[in-house]
Order: structure tokens, then sequence, then C-alpha cells
């Protein structure tokens, strides 16, 4: 098949090496070896942000909608709008990122969710993983399983990416 157009790699799906989600087909991509790839299932529709997944439940992030998957994208459901860009999952832990709209944590595999408190102005989420977020105006990290973030002192403005147990997300 020919290569997918993908509009950013993303976490990996389960059993996945990377993930290439492609806009063009609605479809997310398993990349397990360079020069192959394989669908996995039908994504929603939407201009695509981030990817999260850990085990069967997966977090899809798109400019208008947050969509939420506890069957390794076999169906979605609609959780939350708003321009979410950054999105993390671990087991039934999920985190969410809406640009100037703030942080959003589930603990029940996106079932339900919980706005989380930040510190004034930190709501330009550009990465997250469990225990960590990066914004414009530098690194968040919790001591109470999400419900409240504070600011990590000496970090510079700006974490664009953050590594955890050597992936990147």
């Amino acid at each position: 098949p020919a290569a997918p157009h993908p509009s950013r790699a993303a976490s990996p799906p389960p059993h996945a090496d990377l993930s290439a989600p492609d806009a063009r087909q609605r479809s997310s991509r398993r990349v397990p070896s360079p020069g192959s790839w394989q669908a996995l299932a039908s994504v929603p529709q939407g201009c695509f942000r981030d990817l999260a997944a850990s085990g069967p439940n997966l977090l899809w992030a798109t400019e208008g909608q947050l969509y939420v998957s506890t069957d390794t994208g076999s169906t979605w459901r609609a959780a939350i709008q708003g321009r979410f860009t950054a999105v993390a999952v671990e087991g039934n832990d999920e985190y969410a990122g809406a640009w100037s709209q703030g942080l959003y944590v589930s603990k029940n595999a996106g079932h339900s969710w919980a706005k989380a408190a930040v510190p004034a102005g930190d709501t330009q989420f550009e990465a997250i993983i469990p225990g960590y977020a990066a914004t414009l105006l530098g690194l968040l990290e919790t001591g109470d399983s999400g419900k409240t973030w504070t600011r990590v002192a000496g970090i510079p403005n700006r974490a664009p990416h953050l590594r955890h147990l050597g992936r990147n997300i």
C-alpha cells in the first residue's frame, strides 16, 4: 500500500512501535518497521493534535474535541469540546490539555472528567506525561494524582517535549 500521509507521529498504540494518524484517510496507522504500515482503526474527524494510548484506552485530541476509546479505537466517544493539544494515558488515568481552557483529568478511562487546578495563565499545553505538563510558561507537576498542579522552579519557559521512560510524548 501507499505510504500514509500523517499529520504527526504520536504515542504508540498497544503492540506498535509508532502510530501515525492519517488525516486524509481518517485512520490510525501502525508503523512496525521502516517502509511498512498497517491500518489500525478509523479515527474521529477533526484537525489532529495528539494521541495517547495505554492498553485498550486511547485519547485522540483534535482542534475541536477530545475523543475517548476504551476498545483500542474500534469505537470513539466525544468527551469534551475544546482545542485539545496534549494528552496522556496511564492505565485508567487520563490527562488532556485544552489550549486556553485548562487541564482535564479522568481516573476512570475517560468516563468522567474533572478540571484540574493549574497556576494562573498556564493553559497553553504543549505536552503531557503522567505527573507533568509542559506549557508555554514552563513545566507543571502534580503530587495529588492530577487534582492540582504547580510550576517547577528553574525550568525555562516553553518546554514543548517531555520524555518518560525513554519515550517521547
